[in-house]
């Protein structure tokens, strides 16, 4: 079992999502599930639904979870080598969107999930967290088209460096290997 935030991620669970992370990487398409909580259990366990395939660069996954569990992220994969282990800046713009609180992202260049939550002080709300996470994808949005328009060789390593710090600043990183 993995401790991840205020969440339990137990071996069945985790198996499901390396066996995701070996198809993934086998057939050189991204994959994606749900991830579910059950509110009513204790420990928080935390479970993968409804997987689903896509392609090489993006995958659209149903947007509930089953028998009253309640929706609070999901886990996909990266199949290119560029930041494969982070989320994309679409995918934090994703976050904001669905009001998630957590993703996680398998890396099949390195092979491993790494899994973040948010990094906020309880007294703060997860609304709160949301505004300052869109405030600053807003941000690193803005910027990587200006760097897109001047310079775009450098692109991938800014697109790089804006998620990172937003990781930094927003959130924790659980690794699953």
């Amino acid at each position: 079992m993995v401790k991840i935030g205020i969440y339990n991620l137990d071996n069945k669970e985790i198996t499901k999502m390396k066996n995701m992370l070996g198809k993934s990487h086998n057939k050189n398409v991204e994959y994606a599930s749900n991830i579910c909580v059950d509110p009513t259990k204790k420990e928080l366990p935390l479970k993968i639904e409804s997987i689903c395939k896509g392609t090489e660069c993006q995958v659209l996954l149903p947007s509930e979870c089953k028998n009253g569990k309640v929706l609070i992220g999901d886990y996909h994969t990266h199949i290119t080598k560029e930041g494969a282990d982070i989320p994309s800046i679409l995918d934090l713009k994703a976050i904001v969107k669905d009001a998630m609180s957590m993703m996680c992202i398998g890396s099949t260049q390195k092979n491993i999930i790494n899994c973040y939550t948010r990094k906020t002080p309880k007294e703060i709300s997860h609304a709160k967290f949301l505004v300052d996470l869109d405030i600053r994808t807003r941000r690193g949005i803005k910027k990587l088209a200006d760097v897109h328009k001047q310079n775009p060789d450098e692109f991938q390593n800014e697109h790089i460096k804006v998620v990172r710090d937003i990781l930094e600043k927003q959130f924790d990183n659980t690794k699953i290997q």
